[in-house]
């Protein structure tokens, strides 16, 4: 029997695609206590009684909303990174897959932008962030080591691989410091 990995008995993948995607957008350097810090912030800034039901069940677009933001106000504070967090598909429930695709794609080419969606795979719903997407694949950085995506697999409304388009995240770095580039 092979080790059991991180990841595999929580369900905090929401809270990891939020520092995952901080790369993405911009903020770039190495692992640090910096990241140990900000997850501390991430899961102390959820009442206990969600952190609890996350550990097993996960988080929602709205937990991560209200988390991500408080722990980023605490980045801009101590380590001057400013980073901000949206919704912007929440009232979005007429979408077609096609066009979440393209926006998604589009939000890719923006070196200052990260995306982070929440798919349906059988058995789970899971948070990560897009790399980009080339073709009908959507390339993934994952914190349970996801790589890909084949995008034919998918659809918005049923199906056993689905996105949650109306929960999909945006996080954008508004200036840049010291600590981040520009470039990917």
């Amino acid at each position: 029997m092979r080790a059991l990995r991180q990841g595999e008995l929580d369900a905090l993948c929401g809270i990891y695609a939020l520092i995952n995607a901080m790369e993405i957008a911009g903020v770039t350097g190495p692992r640090s206590n910096l990241h140990r810090s900000l997850f501390a912030k991430l899961t102390r800034g959820l009442p206990y009684d969600r952190l609890q039901s996350a550990m097993h069940h996960g988080l929602d677009a709205e937990d991560l909303m209200s988390t991500g933001t408080r722990a980023f106000r605490w980045l801009r504070r101590s380590h001057g990174t400013k980073l901000s967090l949206s919704q912007p598909m929440r009232a979005n429930e007429n979408e077609d897959l096609s066009t979440f695709i393209d926006t998604v794609r589009a939000w890719t080419e923006q070196p200052d932008l990260a995306v982070i969606v929440n798919l349906h795979l059988p058995g789970l719903s899971h948070w990560t962030v897009v790399r980009r997407i080339r073709s009908q694949v959507m390339e993934v950085r994952d914190s349970s080591g996801l790589k890909t995506l084949e995008l034919d697999r998918f659809s918005l409304t049923k199906g056993r691989f689905r996105f949650s388009a109306n929960e999909t995240l945006l996080v954008r770095s508004s200036v840049a410091t010291d600590r981040t580039r520009r470039s990917r």
